[in-house]
């Protein structure tokens, strides 16, 4: 599957389903609507893409899969290609890719508790792992540009709390509390490059958000507006990025930012003739 496959959508979902489902979700309503199904089930997902490709964790019941759950690419028809078996776990909940520049798959495996250990993935299968994150890691997302990763952990009555998990040695630092009325461990993260705009999804209560990346504070966007409970969040982007066009006002500053600097620079020309 490309990214012609997916027209101009950008913000995707997975569902926790039977059969499983990948929707497009509009980035500034909400509103989601289906575009593939697959011939299979999923329990608690993650959703990400490398080089146009989507990938999911938790699949299971494919033709082809494992006897537990598997992470696997999809194509346009829905076949469903397996990476690995995420080493026997039933319980790889979230996912994000390095697209840009290693083009490889993050995972925590929350089998793994308490350490919740940060899973690296190779396209080939390869799994190393990186180091204990202590987050349950229910929703994940990574900043290509500025590589970083963020997880979103289950955080009972805060509805998700917000972390940074270093992709060196699996460590992971706090941002704060997103407030989303969602206490389950649905949750999904996605990263928009292009506006660099860090979306949230709580998949019981069905609603999009997006997230303070200094507070982890959570905007409504809107509700999903389907009956299905969508975990797995993952933003369609392009390597290398490309900017949104600055509008006539943006051009305006630019402009005059460009006048200052010469009116400035014929000043200390002036002065330095005079001196």
């Amino acid at each position: 599957m490309s990214n012609a496959q997916f027209g101009n959508n950008r913000l995707f979902g997975l569902s926790s389903d039977d059969p499983v489902a990948v929707y497009s979700i509009d980035p500034a309503t909400g509103a989601a609507n289906e575009v593939l199904s697959l011939n299979g089930t999923s329990s608690i997902v993650g959703l990400s893409f490398v080089t146009g490709t989507p990938f999911g964790t938790d699949l299971q019941d494919f033709p082809g899969a494992g006897p537990n759950y598997s992470v696997g690419s999809f194509a346009p028809n829905g076949v469903i290609t397996f990476l690995n078996d995420q080493e026997d776990s039933s319980n790889w909940w979230g996912l994000a890719s390095d697209d840009c520049d290693r083009r490889v798959l993050y995972s925590v495996d929350n089998d793994s508790d308490p350490d919740y250990f940060l899973k690296e993935q190779l396209l080939d299968g390869t799994i190393r792992t990186i180091g204990a994150t202590g987050v349950d890691a229910a929703g994940m997302a990574f900043d290509d540009e500025n590589g970083i990763l963020y997880a979103l952990e289950d955080g009972g009555e805060d509805g998700g709390v917000l972390y940074t998990i270093s992709i060196e040695d699996g460590t992971a630092q706090l941002i704060g509390p997103t407030g989303m009325p969602d206490d389950s461990i649905d949750l999904g993260l996605a990263y928009d490059e292009l506006n660099r705009v860090l979306f949230g999804i709580a998949g019981n209560s069905g609603e999009l958000y997006t997230l303070n990346v200094n507070t982890g504070m959570a905007s409504l966007v809107g509700p999903i507006g389907v009956d299905v409970v969508i975990d797995g969040l993952a933003w369609l982007d392009d390597c290398p990025l490309v900017r949104p066009i600055p509008t006539l006002s943006e051009w305006g500053l630019i402009a005059m930012a460009g006048v200052l600097g010469i009116i400035g620079l014929l000043a200390i020309r002036r002065r330095k003739v005079t001196a």
